[in-house]
């Protein structure tokens, strides 16, 4: 066994990983509210945004504008973003809110906030049909 090549390819497999790293590869999260903009112009062209809230996991962001709200989501090391329909069915519990979505391929929208009064405030601005107890 040639402990040269081993350890070599352990340093190669380390520097490769280091680089993707710093040139942020795979970086698949919504930083800030700038980002989700960027994401809905992108993903959604005809969409006016001008309310945003993002996860406090980076995974998704809601934003809204006019003609109603969107969900943006992470989808691998892509992002896939829907429109909510006009009444779509809400839970909030704790700090979480979740979203109930007609398509099913595109799955539940749950957005994870910093504070339960963040979630409240959410809840209210897209007009509650359903609210959990928080104990």
């Amino acid at each position: 066994m040639n402990w040269f090549a081993i350890v070599g390819s352990v340093i190669a497999i380390g520097l490769l990983a280091g680089f993707a790293r710093l040139l942020k590869l795979g970086h698949a999260a919504i930083d800030d509210e700038a980002e989700a903009r960027r994401l809905a112009e992108e993903l959604l062209p005809d969409f006016a945004v001008e309310r945003v809230v993002v996860s406090a996991n980076g995974d998704a962001a809601l934003v809204g504008g006019p003609e109603g709200w969107a969900f943006i989501r992470r989808h691998g090391a892509h992002f896939v973003a829907r429109r909510l329909g006009e009444t779509p069915e809400i839970h909030q519990e704790h700090t979480q809110v979740s979203i109930g979505f007609a398509e099913q391929m595109f799955g539940p929208c749950i957005i994870q906030l910093e504070t339960e009064d963040e979630a409240r405030e959410l809840t209210r601005m897209l007009g509650t049909t359903s609210d959990a107890e928080s104990t």
